[in-house]
């Protein structure tokens, strides 16, 4: 679905990083081993690879709906009931994900009845879903701020939009269509990459689209 005039477009990108790289295997784009992990990143060296290889990225997501108010989230640092319990996990969930985010931001949040990690790039749509903000925030405990997330989440009984990618909770967009909409990756670049060949000058000035 493209996103109607005066709707937010978020474009989901990894930023590049030499290290890691994505190879074409069959016409294909084949994903980095790990793309689970919350500081990876993958460059491309032509814009047909960066197409296919969102198209493949697009292939494996998954959206859904759900409301605020019955979201729930729990710790996930390496003191957690979670962190030994894989079996509260989706099935694509590995222990290298779970690992990964104990490290980072160190949230879960319970999805159809199984857990999902929680991306660091989930973070502030999580706190705008919650209607909070603050410096205070990430450095609570995990069980504090967990509990402090599920009490704002529930006061609330709007629509979110979930964006699940590479075994985790990637982003916690706004279900409302007038704040947030999906948008074809290929149809959002390929307007992109004709608006900086018509427009040189502006291209130093073009904003870098964010991570969802």
């Amino acid at each position: 679905m493209q996103a109607s005039q005066g709707v937010r477009v978020v474009a989901v990108l990894y930023i590049t990083n030499s290290r890691l790289k994505a190879v074409k295997k069959k016409g294909m784009v084949q994903m980095p081993n790990n793309p689970y992990l919350d500081e990876w990143a993958t460059p491309f060296n032509a814009f047909p690879d960066m197409m296919n290889y969102h198209a493949e990225l697009t292939r494996e997501s998954q959206w859904r709906r759900m409301q605020v108010n019955s979201l729930y989230v729990s710790p996930l640092d390496e003191n957690s009931y979670l962190y030994g319990d894989k079996s509260r996990f989706g099935v694509q969930v590995s222990q290298d994900a779970i690992e990964d985010t104990a490290k980072h931001l160190a949230l879960a949040m319970k999805v159809d009845g199984a857990y999902f990690p929680l991306r660091e790039t989930a973070w502030k749509s999580l706190l705008d879903r919650a209607k909070i903000n603050g410096t205070a925030l990430p450095k609570l405990g995990r069980e504090e701020l967990a509990n402090v997330l599920n009490a704002c989440l529930a006061l609330f009984s709007s629509e979110a939009l979930l964006l699940i990618r590479n075994e985790k909770v990637s982003a916690v967009h706004s279900g409302d269509p007038r704040d947030y909409s999906i948008t074809s990756t290929r149809c959002f670049w390929s307007s992109r990459k004709a608006w900086r060949s018509a427009s040189p000058a502006r291209t130093s000035r073009a904003a870098t689209p964010t991570t969802a």
